[in-house]
This record gives C-alpha cells, sequence and structure tokens, in this order.
C-alpha cells in the first residue's frame, strides 16, 4: 500500500500514518527506504537513520554492487546497528549542537579580537593626530627660530659693514690728513 503511493524515481520525504504507526519513506537515487514507527517518535529522529541508511547503503554499493547481489546479512547489520544509534540517543543533533557551540565561541573570540584591535586602532589614531599637531607646531617653531637666526645674521652684516665703512672713513682720513699739511 506504501510503496503504490512512492516514486522511488522522484526525490523526496514523505509521512503517513496508518493505524497507530507513522510510517516514514524518503526516495533518493531509484531507492526508496521506510522506517515505520510509533506515532509519538519525532518527525526527525527517523528521517535521520534514514540518512543515514542512505550513506550506509551507498558505501555497500560504491564497490560496484547492485541491491540485488547485496549481502543482506551487511545490510541487517547495518540497519540494527543505525537502529541503536538512533534509540540509544546519539544522534546528529548532539554533535551539531557541540559543533554550533563551538563555531558561536569562536565568533565570541573573534568578535573580542575585532573589538581589542578596534581600540588599538583608535589608539594609533590618536597618537597620530597627536604627532602630526607636534609635527606643526616644532614646524612653525622651526621657522620663526630660523627667521630671527636671519635677522640676527642680517643685523651683524649691516654692522659689519657699518663698521668697515667708519674704519674705512677713518682710516681714509688719516692718510689723507696727513698728506695735505
Amino acid at each position: 500500500m506504501i510503496l503504490e503511493r512512492l516514486d522511488p524515481q522522484e526525490d523526496r520525504k514523505q509521512s503517513f500514518m496508518h493505524q497507530n504507526k507513522t510510517v516514514h519513506c524518503m526516495s533518493r537515487g531509484g531507492i526508496a527506504y521506510i522506517s515505520v514507527c510509533e506515532g509519538d517518535v519525532e518527525r526527525r529522529v527517523p528521517f535521520m537513520y534514514l540518512i543515514r541508511l542512505e550513506k550506509e547503503t551507498k558505501e555497500l554499493l560504491g564497490n560496484g554492487r547492485t541491491i540485488k547481489n547485496l549481502d543482506k546479512g551487511d545490510l541487517k547489520q547495518s540497519m540494527n546497528r543505525l537502529i541503536q544509534e538512533v534509540e540509544s540517543g546519539k544522534n546528529e543533533t548532539a554533535e551539531l549542537d557541540k559543533e554550533i557551540e563551538q563555531v558561536r565561541n569562536i565568533m565570541v573570540e573573534n568578535v573580542e579580537r575585532l573589538l581589542e584591535r578596534g581600540e588599538r586602532i583608535n589608539l594609533l589614531v590618536s597618537k597620530t593626530d597627536r604627532m602630526n599637531n607636534n609635527s606643526l607646531q616644532f614646524r612653525r617653531r622651526t621657522v620663526a627660530v630660523r627667521r630671527s637666526f636671519w635677522w640676527k645674521n642680517v643685523k651683524l652684516l649691516v654692522l659689519l659693514i657699518v663698521v668697515c665703512i667708519i674704519v674705512a672713513y677713518f682710516t681714509t682720513g688719516k692718510f689723507s690728513g696727513s698728506e695735505s699739511p
């Protein structure tokens, strides 16, 4: 009755109620996987089992085997092991929760590092601004010092020229005064 409702060529997941049981079906790659559970079982658990069963079946078929010449004992053993894992609570959600927690911790660490980096960048920007202001003040002071020394040099040169002129005037006056009498 269930196989009549399934089209194994169409990849899809379905669930059916039959009496007090729930039938979960998954068809992929031309193969139909079916799980029958009590009605109160969460839907994700049988589908997790079916996904794992699909992986196991693909591994068993990976050696060039077909469904017809597949060792039924290996498949039955895999199915029993998967049922025990699912029933004992070994499910992928716990593993996913652990992975999510690890990713969350990594993200928190990355955000903290990013904030620290932002603080360091702000500190560098403020130090750069301070150094820029200090360099501008230093440039203004050096220009002022250069101008004051230039003026001192000009004054000294003017004073030297005046002294030379006075010395030349007195020197020429002594020489010119001694020849005339």
